[in-house]
C-alpha cells in the first residue's frame, strides 16, 4: 500500500505527499532490517521537507535516520 502510494506520488509529482510516502516506505524498510534502503528513502524525504521548511517533519525524519544509523553500527 505505501509502496503504491509512493509510486503514484512520484508519477504525479505530488511534492506535498512525497515525503510522507517516502517516510512510510522507509520506516517499513527499517522495520524489515533493510537499513540501506531505509536510509536512502529517509534522506530523500529529508531533502524535500527541508526545502519546504517543515521543521516538525524534519525532526521526525532525523529521528528515524538516527535509528537507522544505530542499527548499521
Amino acid at each position: 500500500c505505501y509502496q503504491e502510494a509512493l509510486e503514484l506520488a512520484r508519477e504525479m509529482n505530488y511534492r506535498e505527499a512525497l515525503p510522507y510516502c517516502l517516510v512510510a516506505v522507509g520506516e517499513t524498510a527499517r522495520e524489515e532490517k533493510n537499513y540501506r534502503e531505509a536510509q536512502v528513502l529517509l534522506e530523500e524525504a529529508l531533502e524535500i521537507v527541508r526545502e519546504g521548511g517543515e521543521k516538525f517533519k524534519e525532526a521526525e525524519i532525523l529521528t528515524s535516520l538516527g535509528k537507522v544509523a544505530v542499527a548499521l553500527h
